[in-house]
């Protein structure tokens, strides 16, 4: 909390950051997390996000040259522009997604670095990376690049080598090492030329959108899916069910068209969820399963033969009663006069803060459990 100064001999040694995490991490951290005018708290163990970043983008390219490699025909080179020639009846709702959402990636950061607002331009490059493209696009992809489709194969490849050539040509100026390295070795230039005479990204015009069947609703549509995947995963990680084991989910599409489009990507939701079987309608029987609602609907998990619900009881109970006893303590604290009047300010409010954290955890518990005795 103290201000870095070379009197105080507390600041941190950039060569020292560049040596345990790079340079691109140091420039990519730094312009992601300082806002103009805002004072910053940072330690190096700040850097790591930098870090992580830059792994997780080489963790994308070396996935994507595998495929590359294996199924061949592709020029990377010809990808690495704006211009993809694309089949739209071989396109899946998720690949138009991750078109749209680069589309918006590239003129965000442009419109962000128009105004010299550096850290939006980084945020809008790491959400659209670690998320949009690594965790969504990257893990959907893997059924088309191992059909037995050779023309799905190769345009799914295509896009992803488009997109990774958009991310890397819009993270250069933040990250000018790795992108440098990574537009080599993906094949999107000769020896003797670089990413920095490379042209940056244009967005697709309205006739492209529409040739592709780009359109606000389907971009809507793969971003409530994502949400139902997410709270699938969420209900499994409540009740302690291992990521890995296969268990039966039941969603209730909260329309027909959601139903249809659902059940059209059975498989890819499936596979994100571990589900086996997955059962997707309109009118399921949920009474006693715990669920989310979400906007596309909502998603169930029967738990009659997955955990043993007498012990979980038990468990929830021991952890009631300890918390109340918790609470209790803080309650006789807040209560006494003298304490609250003669306490520092920011003891007394450690003390509300920890009694509004016992009090939801213990709501939260008691929730539990009446889900839990309603699917016995």
């Amino acid at each position: 909390g103290r201000k870095m100064s070379k009197s105080l001999g507390n600041s941190l040694d950039p060569l020292e950051i560049i040596e345990r995490f790079s340079a691109d991490s140091l420039r990519f951290t730094l312009m992601q997390t300082t806002s103009p005018g805002v004072d910053v708290h940072i330690g190096m163990n700040k850097f790591e996000i930098g870090r992580n970043f830059g792994t997780k983008i080489w963790n994308a390219a070396r996935f994507i040259s595998l495929y590359a490699d294996k199924i061949g025909g592709v020029d990377a080179a010809a990808l690495a522009g704006d211009a993809l020639p694309l089949d739209p009846a071989l396109l899946s709702d998720d690949d138009r997604h991750v078109l749209a959402r680069a589309d918006r990636m590239a003129a965000d950061v442009s419109s962000w670095l128009e105004k010299y607002r550096f850290q939006d331009a980084a945020l809008a490059i790491y959400d659209f990376v670690w998320s949009v493209f690594c965790d969504w696009y990257v893990e959907s992809s893997k059924a088309a690049l191992n059909s037995d489709d050779e023309a799905l194969r190769r345009q799914t490849l295509s896009i992803l080598l488009n997109v990774l050539g958009k991310a890397l040509r819009t993270l250069h100026p933040f990250m000018p090492f790795l992108t440098e390295e990574l537009w080599h070795q993906m094949g999107f230039c000769g020896a003797d030329e670089s990413i920095m005479r490379a042209p940056w990204p244009v967005p697709m015009d309205d006739a492209e959108k529409a040739r592709l069947g780009i359109e606000e609703a389907t971009v809507a549509y793969v971003e409530a899916k994502h949400e139902l995947i997410t709270a699938g995963r969420a209900l499994r990680s409540q009740y302690g069910i291992a990521p890995s084991k296969p268990v039966h989910f039941v969603v209730v599409a909260a329309n027909a068209d959601a139903r249809d489009r659902l059940v059209r990507d059975r498989d890819s939701i499936a596979a994100f969820l571990k589900a086996d079987p997955l059962d997707i309608s309109l009118d399921a029987e949920t009474h006693g399963m715990p669920g989310t609602s979400i906007a596309i609907g909502a998603i169930h998990l029967p738990l009659a033969g997955l955990i043993d619900i007498p012990a979980e009881l038990a468990k929830i109970a021991a952890e009631v009663e300890k918390n109340a006893k918790f609470l209790a303590g803080v309650n006789a604290k807040l209560s006494n006069e003298g304490f609250v009047a003669r306490a520092p300010a920011a003891v007394v409010e450690q003390q509300r803060v920890r009694k509004t954290e016992l009090e939801s955890e213990i709501a939260r518990l008691e929730k539990l459990a009446a889900t839990l005795k309603a699917a016995e």
